[in-house]
């Protein structure tokens, strides 16, 4: 593979402008770069950096990689510019190509940046292993008052873990890529292609200090093609698929007075499958799970938040009449034989999985409406009395707890 991390201009680009004191500032352009790279040949046709704090030099020696890591991150730490573009740029080697568009970066100050839009990246690798080419188109991404300090302070103490970078919007057109599947010859029945593409991810979050209060997001249509020859082809085929298409959305809103946080319609849709929504409200919701904390302190954060309510609905639009149909076909069954079957099961063995819980029979009784005629269902889960830390929750071992500590009803096809 192309080693990427040689190229610095795209390191510059992404992670720009870390600048901790000003300094004397000027403008710097350079044309017409060719770099000689391990594995090939950078070519940049234009740099552009306006009222900047870095030399011509020093931005000479980020892109040409002349600078050893702990010197090209102390320049980038005190990078500072009101406009840093690449008008477009090129690599070619032994293994493949990237072209790279035009990249734009505005407002660059102390780890921050008013706007950055990369215009997109092409890549096309030779052949694989003898299984064929790999192609991969991301789109445009666009990004407001960004914020990658956190990351540059966590690579400078070694912190890997915790490193990140927050942006107010987010905007990225999504990516295109084509990949042979190794296991399958390219001449295997209908090809050895992997094709994955997202249309879409948009990303819009609201700070008060360094907390996060609201984030509404966005992933539309991702979507996967696998080889049909492939087992998961086939098994797509089984279950009347030729590919799966999935869009996410859902908004979430924290209280750091209250430490509450809300779930908001957090939803998973399937083209000809169906749709799953989640909501929830939780409380004692330490900041430090919503931010860069390390995992441990996310964990210890985690269990002792707690959860009040939470509503799981599932709206039918296929994908449990698909799966009848492909269980049936493995079992020598009609589908409609092994719905009555399975329904008849639900209300013979749920209450007893239950422990003979009241609660159990009206459980049951749902099951088997949204089994027989599979429609939609709303699952709700509420405390009884005050909200239960999700530690607890963690350590139930048995139905009956469960169910004492919380109310459970489902509702079938209403």
């Amino acid at each position: 593979m192309l080693r990427l991390t040689k190229i610095r201009f795209v390191t510059a680009a992404f992670l720009l402008a870390f600048s901790f004191a000003p300094a004397l500032a000027g403008d710097v352009v350079l044309e017409n770069l060719t770099i000689n790279e391990d594995k090939g040949v950078l070519r940049i046709a234009r740099v552009e950096a306006l009222n900047t704090n870095l030399s011509s030099d020093e931005i000479r020696r980020l892109l040409d990689t002349s600078a050893d890591g702990k010197e090209a991150l102390a320049m980038l730490m005190r990078f500072s510019a009101d406009k840093f573009a690449i008008s477009g740029a090129s690599f070619s080697g032994d293994e493949g190509t990237m072209i790279f568009a035009p990249i734009l970066a505005t407002g660059i100050q102390k780890g921050r940046l008013e706007r950055l839009i990369c215009a997109g990246v092409d890549v096309d690798l030779k052949n694989i292993e003898g299984a064929g080419a790999v192609s991969v188109k991301f789109k445009a991404l666009e990004m407001e008052k960004a914020d990658f300090a956190p990351l540059m302070s966590a690579l400078t103490r070694g912190d890997a873990e915790i490193a990140g970078f927050r942006a107010e919007r987010l905007v990225w057109g999504g990516f295109e890529a084509s990949v042979p599947d190794a296991d399958l010859s390219a001449n295997a029945a209908g090809g050895n292609r992997i094709r994955v593409s997202l249309g879409k991810l948009i990303s819009t979050n609201q700070y008060a200090g360094d907390t996060l209060v609201r984030s509404v997001g966005e992933i539309g249509n991702l979507v996967i093609e696998l080889p049909p020859a492939s087992e998961g082809g086939r098994t797509l085929a089984g279950l009347g698929y030729s590919k799966l298409d999935l869009s996410m959305s859902g908004e979430a809103r924290y209280d750091a007075a209250t430490r509450a946080l809300v779930l908001e319609n957090y939803m998973l849709k399937g083209i000809q499958a169906g749709q799953l929504r989640l909501s929830g409200k939780f409380g004692n919701v330490d900041p430090a799970l919503l931010g860069m904390a390390v995992p441990n302190e996310k964990l210890a954060a985690l269990f002792l938040a707690n959860v009040s309510e939470l509503e799981i609905r599932f709206v039918n639009e296929g994908l449990v009449d698909n799966g009848f149909a492909f269980a049936a076909v493995q079992q020598g069954k009609s589908a409609a034989a092994l719905r009555a079957e399975t329904s008849a099961l639900a209300v013979q063995f749920l209450p007893m999985l239950l422990g003979g819980d009241p609660s159990s029979l009206p459980l049951a009784q749902s099951v088997q409406t949204f089994l027989k005629d599979s429609k939609n269902f709303t699952l709700t889960l509420k405390s009884r009395g005050a909200p239960l830390p999700l530690g607890r929750l963690s350590a139930i071992g048995d139905p009956a707890t469960f169910l004492a500590l919380v109310e459970v009803t489902l509702k079938s096809n209403q």
